[in-house]
């Protein structure tokens, strides 16, 4: 991976279709994303988001790419990006709901 993939220079989602080989974006949300996790239930679809200098967990089908907010499961953005830009998103993570 290079830095301009913008998976990763932009900090956006995109899924990788395993049959084609081919990649899409999960939407077309212009702010910052981060950390995706699949979800226990199919269809599910866990990441962090940035709006308004917060960070929020949110989760969306891949297939419609809508993300909604997860209730009450947000943090301050300030001090939790590491040294090399690395971030650790296991508190807000930790937040889905049970058996995820």
């Amino acid at each position: 991976m290079l830095l301009t993939n913008p998976a990763i220079a932009d900090r956006r989602i995109y899924l990788l279709d395993p049959k084609t080989a081919r990649c899409h974006r999960l939407n077309d949300v212009d702010a910052y994303q981060d950390a995706p996790c699949w979800g226990a239930s199919e269809g599910e679809l866990f990441y962090v988001e940035l709006r308004d200098e917060r960070l929020h967990l949110m989760v969306a089908n891949p297939a419609a790419g809508i993300g909604r907010l997860v209730p009450k499961a947000d943090a301050p953005f300030a001090g939790t990006v590491g040294y090399y830009g690395q971030a650790d998103w296991d508190d807000l993570l930790q937040q889905r709901s049970p058996g995820k």
